[in-house]
């Protein structure tokens, strides 16, 4: 299976379940794609890519931090008298800044753990199932989507694709 630019195979591809402190554990295989390091635990981001899939960030000054944060200032926002930033283009540019969720990781055996916060669970409708998370690499990053996120996304034939 093909997503945009990358190949998906098998080893690419796992499911995970919650443990009580709404933890997923991240298989050992997708450890050094995704950055964890180390023995202490580290705080991460999740980018909301869209509801229900969520990139993991490990810097806070990765590129894609960077390039977000900067949006708002370079395109379509103003400062106000109060030292705030007014900005213009609608809802989905206002919430851009909600697309980071603050969250944490440790290591755990042979793999590592991250908090799922309850903002990015909440973000998906409540008739969605949350019970557990798909892990995937995607363009070079590791990925979290619930699994009716990841329905819709393979709903198409995948000969329409191409």
């Amino acid at each position: 299976m093909v997503i945009p630019g990358t190949v998906l195979r098998a080893f690419d591809f796992a499911s995970v379940q919650f443990d009580e402190a709404s933890r997923i554990r991240i298989p050992a295989r997708f450890v050094d794609q995704a950055k964890l390091t180390g023995e202490e635990p580290i705080t991460c981001w999740l980018l909301v890519v869209t509801v229900g899939r969520y990139r993991v960030l490990i810097r806070p000054d990765d590129d894609y931090l960077v390039a977000l944060a900067g949006t708002l200032s370079a395109e379509g926002s103003i400062g106000d008298d109060r030292g705030g930033v007014v900005v213009s283009g609608g809802n989905e540019r206002a919430a851009i800044l909600a697309r980071l969720i603050r969250t944490s990781a440790s290591p755990k055996g042979p793999g590592w753990r991250i908090v799922v916060p309850t903002e990015a669970k909440l973000l998906v409708p409540a008739n969605e199932d949350r019970s557990f998370m798909f892990v995937l690499s995607v363009n070079g990053y590791v990925e979290l989507w619930f699994p009716d996120t990841l329905r819709r996304a393979m709903s198409k034939s995948v000969f329409e694709l191409f």
